[in-house]
């Protein structure tokens, strides 16, 4: 029911039924990245998955050119956390 639940909450679709795609063709569990990759598959479409290095625009990428504008992202720490910005686009 849990995997049901995280495959409905990630497709905004509620089902019953497992996926058809629950399992690899070696009988696995399939992780929820692989579900979607395969269902897109099915479909004739490419995974919507963005790769790691480009998920965000400033998160971890102190100093790194902003992906809006290429101002170097800047960092501060707040609070005891660390918060990245634009000092052009976040101002």
């Amino acid at each position: 029911l849990v995997v049901l639940m995280h495959d409905g909450a990630r497709t905004a679709r509620s089902s019953r039924r497992a996926p058809s795609t629950a399992t690899t063709a070696r009988g696995r569990p399939r992780r929820g990245g692989d579900r979607a990759a395969a269902r897109a598959a099915e479909h004739g479409r490419r995974s919507r998955a963005v790769p790691a290095d480009e998920a965000f625009y400033v998160y971890h990428r102190h100093g790194l050119p902003c992906r809006v504008c290429g101002t170097p992202v800047l960092l501060k720490e707040l609070a005891g956390r660390n918060l990245f910005w634009c000092g052009v686009c976040q101002t």
